[in-house]
């Protein structure tokens, strides 16, 4: 199962995120007359990567990955759309959101955002940096004035011109919003890191979060009129919400849906983020994370099985093949990044009298061809 960072530590990453923002530096000519002026604002609206580069350059420092860039022309494109990553981590999702949300505030395509993560205290930070871009941004601010509105709360903002950002813990009402003569409904929802691995572990509540998504979130936005919905995360166990929203995006009446898995390599081996990311330097996080990899980088959750002990089987002679209700065989195949990367099983059971018997199991490591003949060699015996 993923381990979650502390709070201390996230909101250091927070607070470094933030400052980054402030730190903007960008090149303009002090001749600028306000005709130029304008004509460059309007060329930076129309380019959200130059836009990045202008506003941000202490965030955007490398080129945009592939991904990125399909995932953000696809929400800029669709004011309607329904959009699921299963994300490694450290690829810059929140990061590029963040960015992404600045932007489309500043075409006039954000009204009224509402941020959702596993806590209210997680949902919090993880706007700051919205907040911070408004507040402290020198250029952004030189280029289109003061955002500053009468309400500036760490969880809930409102800019001079009235746009909306609220940040959510799960099970927190967004009915009406927080305040019903202030707020509309919301034309943006965020769910960014909602997975919690507690609540994976437990069938019941994760119902409970799931319920809370399309229930209460989702129809907080308007039936007309614009609607991105964003689901962000590494999929930390085989039943979580990313999981449920990426199958969810496949429904036909859900207009531009987008699914992408995001891995930190690709199927090939290589950094899947090779503008900032060497093969070395990926090599090396598989390596420090051990079996946590395939949770936090490839979207392949893992968990520790139990061990099966000596005490749990019964030896006896058993009937044959022909009295047995039930037969079954099965072999998961799949394997990836290298030629044994798995150990594979693939077991006879029979199920008698209510009983179920374990008639044959051939288990070790081993590659496609091998494991097919598996199968030939059961029917031989059998």
């Amino acid at each position: 199962m993923a381990r979650k960072q502390s709070p201390e530590k996230l909101r250091q990453r927070i607070e470094l995120f933030s400052q980054k923002l402030i730190k903007a530096s960008p090149k303009v000519d002090i001749q600028e007359t306000e005709e130029e002026k304008s004509e460059r604002k309007k060329r930076l609206l129309k380019n959200f990567e130059k836009f990045c580069f202008f506003y941000f350059p202490k965030i955007a420092k490398s080129e945009f990955a592939a991904w990125h860039k399909k995932y953000y022309r696809h929400i800029i494109k669709h004011d309607e759309c329904y959009v699921a990553i299963k994300v490694s981590r450290d690829f810059a999702k929140s990061s590029v959101t963040i960015l992404l949300i600045v932007f489309l505030y500043l075409n006039g395509e954000i009204k009224s955002l509402g941020l959702f993560s596993h806590s209210e205290d997680q949902a919090t930070k993880l706007i700051a940096p919205i907040k911070v871009a408004l507040e402290k941004n020198d250029q952004l601010i030189r280029d289109f004035g003061q955002f500053k509105g009468s309400k500036w709360k760490d969880d809930w903002f409102i800019t001079k011109d009235g746009a909306s950002f609220m940040a959510f813990g799960s099970g927190q009402t967004p009915r009406g919003g927080k305040d019903p003569e202030e707020s509309t409904r919301f034309d943006f929802i965020l769910f960014d890191d909602f997975d919690h691995p507690e609540v994976c572990l437990n069938e019941d509540r994760l119902n409970k979060a799931w319920k809370y998504v399309q229930g209460d979130v989702i129809p907080a936005l308007h039936v007309s009129g614009k609607k991105r919905i964003i689901f962000l995360n590494n999929k930390i166990a085989e039943d979580c919400i990313i999981e449920r929203a990426y199958k969810k995006a496949l429904d036909p009446a859900i207009l531009n849906a987008l699914r992408l898995t995001v891995n930190l390599r690709d199927k090939n081996g290589n950094s899947n983020w090779p503008e900032a990311y060497t093969n070395e330097q990926v090599n090396m996080m598989y390596a420090l994370a051990g079996e946590e990899a395939e949770t936090e980088y490839d979207n392949n959750p893992t968990a520790d099985g139990k061990e099966w002990l000596e005490e749990y089987f019964i030896y006896r002679k058993l009937p044959p093949l022909s009295k047995y209700q039930f037969l079954l065989s099965y072999l998961d195949s799949g394997f990836k990044k290298t030629q044994y990367s798995d150990t594979k099983a693939l077991p006879l059971l029979g199920y008698y009298q209510g009983e179920f018997h374990l008639r044959w199991i051939m288990c070790r490591n081993a590659d496609l061809p091998a494991q097919a003949d598996w199968h030939y060699i059961l029917e031989d015996i059998f």
